[in-house]
This record gives C-alpha cells, sequence and structure tokens, in this order.
C-alpha cells in the first residue's frame, strides 16, 4: 500500500519536474486504476459492498454486450446522418442515437436470438 502511494508522489514530482503527457498519464493509471485495484485486492471484503453495483452493471452491460456488433454497426451511419442531414442540438442527436441503438437491439434479440430459442427448445 506504501508502495503504490510512493509511486504516485513520485510520479506527481516528475511530472512537476518534467511536465510531459506521457508522465501525467501513468500517474492517472496509478490514481485511478492501479490503486483501487490494489485496495481491491487487499481487502476482498470491499467486493461485497460492491455486489449491488456489480449486479446492476452486468444487467445494463449484457444486454448492451449482446447487441454490440448491431451497435458498431449502425452508430457511425446514424451520427452522420443525424449530423449532416437533420442538423439538431447535439442533446438531441444524442438521444436519438441511443433510442436507436436500443431499438436496434431490441430488433436484433428479437430476430436472431428467440427464434433460434424456440427451434432449439422444441427440437433438442
Amino acid at each position: 500500500m506504501l508502495g503504490a502511494i510512493t509511486a504516485i508522489g513520485l510520479l506527481y514530482l516528475l511530472n512537476l519536474k518534467w511536465p510531459s503527457d506521457t508522465i501525467y498519464s501513468l500517474t492517472e493509471a496509478w490514481l485511478w486504476i492501479i490503486l483501487p485495484g490494489y485496495l481491491l485486492y487487499c481487502f476482498p471484503g470491499i467486493f461485497a459492498l460492491l455486489h449491488p453495483f456489480k449486479r446492476a452493471m452486468n444487467l445494463l452491460f449484457a444486454r448492451i454486450g449482446e447487441g454490440s456488433y448491431t451497435i458498431y454497426l449502425l452508430h457511425y451511419p446514424l451520427v452522420q446522418l443525424l449530423a449532416t442531414h437533420l442538423k439538431l442540438a447535439i442533446w438531441l442527436q444524442i438521444l436519438l442515437l441511443a433510442m436507436a441503438c436500443f431499438l436496434a437491439i431490441r430488433l436484433e434479440s428479437w430476430v436472431n436470438h428467440y427464434p433460434f430459442g424456440w427451434f432449439k427448445r422444441r427440437y433438442v
């Protein structure tokens, strides 16, 4: 623990002495990624406190993960369509993009997953 905090402090001091984007990125990585991971490793009881949050994130991102290829294929053409042809406010573009991606995921799961699940249940 003391070593991780010392490493963050040394990186911060190096960044003050020689300003560098690389040293700054390393400092940020240690501060926001490595130190919390180290704390979770040293104190496994924290995992029990994070379980409801982890379940909520899994429910959200599992659905997004199932439709990730759909989002990957459709998001850029939709961004271009909204930005060039419709000329809407950015918050409205983001809202429409999120709704379109959600609908695409629902359509993809309806077309791909449900019929094949029905086929598998009936004949296997």
